[in-house]
């Protein structure tokens, strides 16, 4: 599937250009990067939500339209997912602590 972010930081903890202070542990960025890369290795979002580990799920209230893929305990990673025609595109757009 095409990914992409929504934000600029997203895509340095992505590529490990972060500089400075992480808001978080570092084992986050890297889990982060690993569920960044199943979202880019499945071919569309139905074989995405196989995927059990990543617990996606729809939001609800003022996220309506968005999903959330579990990073680990307390952190998920907030996207939206588009449709152009047959491709289906997922912005990232927050990483946030659940709790």
């Amino acid at each position: 599937m095409i990914v992409e972010f929504d934000n600029n930081e997203l895509v340095a903890y992505y590529e490990g250009t972060y500089r400075g202070k992480l808001p978080f542990q570092s084992s986050v960025v890297k889990q982060f990067q690993k569920v960044v890369n199943y979202m880019v290795a499945a071919p569309n979002f139905n074989e995405l939500k196989k995927i059990n580990s990543l617990r996606i799920h729809p939001l609800k209230k003022e996220l309506t339209g968005k999903y959330a893929a579990r990073i680990n305990d307390q952190y998920r990673l907030i996207f939206r997912l588009n449709e152009e025609g047959t491709v289906e595109i997922l912005t990232l757009e927050d990483l946030i602590d659940y709790h």
